[in-house]
């Protein structure tokens, strides 16, 4: 019923302007030229989940190889707004996990929920659940990344070593932004 498929230019700038500027806040989005930057890099993959021809769900994934080691971090993860609430997203995630099962270390973050009140709590609590119900695991270790709090999940049943994740996230960061600004802007803990 769902397939996958990589995104031509065109659909990446389509859901970056009318998607994800609407999806996630903008102080978590990253400039549409970096994306594309990394993506001719081979450091990025944005994969859309489609029904026929219909758009449902896109992801957007930080790849690298680092030490012969295969990292991938899913930076952006969206079922389209009116489509939401219907299963779409676990399934998505399903079919995620089955491709990406030859990598090393999935990693996935989402917002911590401490310091947070009121229906931002609520939010951020709910995204959490939905990701263990589909099965990611919490690793324990938290990022700050730019001034945003991030619990670190992980894609399949085996359990990663805090270490392990720290190196994983570590190199995936590390890929992309210069070293000054990552030793200003992220913290692991």
């Amino acid at each position: 019923m769902y397939h996958c498929e990589s995104l031509t230019n065109e659909q990446i700038s389509h859901i970056y302007r009318e998607h994800m500027k609407h999806d996630f806040p903008s102080s978590e989005l990253k400039p549409l030229a970096m994306i594309r930057k990394h993506l001719k890099a081979g450091l990025y993959r944005c994969i859309g989940l489609f029904r026929g021809d219909e758009l449902c769900g896109y992801a957007f994934l930080v790849r690298i190889n680092d030490s012969g080691r295969t990292y991938y971090l899913l930076d952006y993860f969206a079922v389209l707004s009116g489509m939401r609430g219907q299963g779409i997203g676990s399934e998505f995630l399903e079919i995620l996990k089955a491709q990406l099962a030859s990598a090393d270390i999935v990693l996935c973050e989402s917002e911590a929920p401490e310091g947070c009140t009121g229906e931002e709590l609520e939010t951020r609590r709910r995204r959490i659940d939905f990701y263990l119900r589909c099965g990611l695991s919490d690793t324990g270790v938290k990022a700050e990344v730019f001034g945003v709090t991030y619990v670190l999940l992980s894609f399949g049943s085996r359990e990663l070593s805090a270490e392990a994740v720290q190196q994983a996230y570590e190199a995936i960061y590390r890929s992309f932004l210069p070293q000054r600004i990552y030793n200003r802007m992220i913290r692991l803990f």
